[in-house]
């Protein structure tokens, strides 16, 4: 049979033994799913809260973008073409949009998406291909 050790309400130890020997050693009968490590509070197991180091998901986050980056305005690039974009239009966009082109590249794309959504069609750009846009950045968060 499988049992568990306790101590100060820590799960130490899963030993497979008979009833006699867990007895002995004040092993308690296992429950299904509990794992070394966990909180045994007598009736049943808590998974321990795992330290999350923020700075770190962040770092990470960061690095997904800015590895995604140029897939993404790849994409992007591709939608101005088949919309019909002109060399003197693509040029424009270059120049209007370069705030929004950076902060891509640079891996902080929600404030990208802030940034399109201050901005206003004109010219080429309209209100539907700049939503296009942020649609394209926001299925990638």
């Amino acid at each position: 049979m499988k049992f568990m050790q306790v101590e100060n309400n820590v799960i130490t130890n899963i030993i497979l033994c008979n009833q006699e020997f867990a007895s002995q050693i004040g092993a308690i009968p296992f429950v299904e799913g509990a794992d070394i490590g966990d909180i045994w509070d007598g009736e049943k197991f808590v998974k321990p809260i795992k330290h999350v180091d923020i700075a770190q998901v962040i770092n990470n986050r960061l690095e997904s973008f800015q590895n995604k980056a140029p897939e993404m305005l790849r994409e992007l690039y591709v939608a101005n073409t088949l919309a019909g974009i002109t060399t003197a239009q693509s040029d424009q966009m270059f120049d209007d949009f370069q705030d929004v082109l950076q902060r891509i590249r640079e891996g902080a794309w929600p404030t990208a998406v802030f940034r399109l959504q201050q901005k206003t069609p004109q010219g080429f750009v309209t209100q539907e291909l700049i939503n296009t846009w942020i649609a394209k950045i926001q299925a990638y968060l």
